[in-house]
């Protein structure tokens, strides 16, 4: 789900989705698009077309903090995600969430808050796999509350040919092998574990 606002900020004005069937409430920005994931099961509550409500409240003791600048940049072969904030308070710590479709968006990192006035935040994605790569910043308060900031991406773009391996690290036993400007034919695989030994020998075509 996709909440687009525009020319809603107000100081001392929060905004919030709240989810009448999973009992939860979402923080909004009032000056940029949120992306909300929900899922849909068997019982009737979470079809209900008025499962979800916009609450717009004064905002009690200190500011929200806000994301005064987000973006993300290629650096060599990796990309750099950078942010600022404002009205920093009471944050525990951010989450930088990246996705390669800028729907689906996976924790990579967890950064703890620095809590003063203005912060500047930098994170490094090393060596992601060639292509764009979209990337936000989440905020968690004490008191649960959470914050998104804008959606920014970045390009990786290696010329030659080459073989990537990825994620890295390897994630649920998973392992992706992409081929870069490689000509077709028959590729032995070997796996090794730390010992050097060999765990999975294998041909692939290309």
């Amino acid at each position: 789900m996709e909440l687009i606002a525009s020319k809603l900020y107000e100081t001392g004005l929060e905004v919030f989705l709240e989810d009448l069937y999973l009992k939860s409430r979402t923080s909004l920005s009032l000056n940029d698009t949120t992306k909300v994931d929900f899922s849909v099961d068997d019982n009737c509550s979470s079809k209900d077309p008025n499962r979800f409500r916009i609450i717009f409240e004064a905002a009690a003791g200190p500011l929200p903090v806000y994301f005064s600048s987000v973006r993300a940049y290629a650096k060599n072969n990796d990309i750099s995600v950078e942010w600022k904030t404002e009205n920093e308070n009471n944050i525990m710590y951010f989450e930088i969430e990246r996705s390669f479709d800028g729907s689906v968006f996976k924790k990579t990192e967890k950064i703890e808050a620095g809590n003063n006035l203005q912060n500047n935040y930098e994170w490094i994605d090393i060596h992601p796999e060639p292509g764009t790569w979209f990337y936000r910043i989440k905020s968690i308060e004490r008191q649960g509350e959470i914050k998104y900031s804008p959606i920014v991406s970045a390009r990786i773009s290696i010329e030659g040919s080459n073989f990537f391996v990825y994620p890295n690290p390897v994630q649920n036993g998973v392992i992706n092998l992409k081929f870069v400007n490689q000509p077709g034919g028959n590729y032995k695989i070997r796996l090794l574990n730390n010992l050097g030994q060999v765990v999975l020998n294998r041909i692939v075509n290309h």
